[in-house]
């Protein structure tokens, strides 16, 4: 359930699974230009959401609320949840 390791992988590559190409839908197509778009930002100048870049990116915080740019559909935006907040408060509890 959810994503899993190497998922990113379809939307930053043509994916070729021994069937020829499989084309994107229309909203993986544009999940797949804001993917690839921020990370070439992020490679560029450190900031996956650059000034005109559309994208409003916040670096972590120490003892904030555990964020993430959610980019899973054309109103990319940050977001979080109750459940990535337990599993991060958990880390943090371990790593002290």
């Amino acid at each position: 359930m959810g994503v899993c390791h190497a998922d990113d992988l379809l939307y930053m590559w043509s994916p070729v699974l021994g069937l020829g190409e499989l084309p994107l839908n229309t909203e993986d197509a544009v999940v797949s230009s804001l993917l690839t778009t921020a990370w070439t930002d992020f490679a560029k100048s450190g900031d996956p959401a650059p000034p005109g870049s559309g994208l409003a990116w916040e670096p972590v915080q120490q003892g904030g609320e555990h964020r993430y740019l959610n980019i899973s559909g054309p109103g990319a935006a940050m977001d979080s949840s109750t459940d990535i907040q337990a599993r991060m408060d958990l880390w943090d509890a371990v790593m002290g």
